[in-house]
């Protein structure tokens, strides 16, 4: 995998600092999607003059290559 292709369904601001979003992740390695997409929500906030994603939840199921993957990151 190289890279994830998030395209948003729907955001909105919460707050000033604060945008809750929907979208489909696009799983590439180079030009060829390696998954099906797959939903997520995410929280952003304003932090320090950055937008950062605060928080993000995926709908994958759990017996998925992808659900391994996410479940190795550093929490």
């Amino acid at each position: 995998m190289t890279t994830l292709v998030r395209i948003t369904e729907v955001a909105e601001f919460r707050s000033d600092t604060r945008i809750e979003a929907t979208h489909m992740t696009h799983m590439m390695a180079g030009d060829l999607r390696v998954n099906d997409p797959f939903p997520n929500f995410s929280v952003l906030e304003f932090i320090s003059g950055r937008w950062r994603i605060a928080s993000s939840q995926y709908a994958v199921d759990a017996r998925s290559h992808v659900d391994r993957a996410i479940n190795m990151l550093p929490r």
